[in-house]
């Protein structure tokens, strides 16, 4: 009989393993090439869950945006049936990356960086598939991305629709090199300066 339990646990066991997710090599460390594939990044808290037949589509109330252009509320289509599926949970807090797909809907996967929050004192198992721990990848972020505000929905269905480019006022200026703005400046003080003893003679 003891045999018996064994073999049963044995499949059973060896059924899991089959059946589980293979999300292959642990992510590389995170810089900021690693980012540039996502559209958006951003934390935020699910509200609403809708599984289909094989993709689902969830719903979530905006936290924190450090990347891209998006609601709040806002929708995704994730995988709600196979092995890799999103363990996603209304109320769950997560760090989502999240792409474009070929109809412009905004999906995320179970393979990529995307981490649910855990609470204070339970192990976390995405610090070791990120080799970060939530604390450490939200610091990442904030240092490397200025936090950004969310728009209304029309916004976004604006942006969308026309192809505007919006453009980030924290992102740096790359239109000089460093000898061209030196440059610029000394034009524009001695510039200055040539008005200034203009407008002195002529009072004179």
């Amino acid at each position: 009989m003891r045999r018996i339990i064994l073999n049963i646990l044995f499949v059973l066991l060896g059924s899991y393993s089959l059946l589980a997710c293979d999300c292959g090599q642990l992510l590389p460390p995170l810089n900021k090439a690693a980012t540039d594939s996502f559209q958006v990044i951003t934390v935020a808290r699910v509200v609403k869950l809708e599984p289909g037949k094989n993709t689902g589509v969830a719903t979530f109330e905006g936290i924190t945006l450090y990347k891209g252009i998006i609601s709040s509320p806002f929708q995704v289509n994730y995988d709600c049936i196979t092995t890799c599926k999103m363990p996603f949970e209304v109320g769950a807090i997560w760090l989502l990356y999240i792409k474009k797909n070929n109809t412009g809907d905004f999906t995320v996967h179970y393979c990529e960086r995307n981490r649910k929050k855990i609470p204070a004192g339970e192990e976390d198992e995405y610090t070791i598939y990120s080799q970060m721990s939530w604390d450490e990848e939200i610091l990442f972020l904030e240092k490397n991305f200025p936090k950004k505000d969310f728009v209304n929905a029309s916004m976004v269905n604006e942006i969308d629709s026309t192809g505007k480019t919006v453009i980030d006022a924290s992102r740096p200026l790359a239109h000089a090199s460093d000898r061209q703005k030196v440059f610029l400046i000394v034009i524009s003080v001695l510039g200055m300066l040539l008005i200034y003893l203009a407008i002195k003679k002529w009072i004179k």
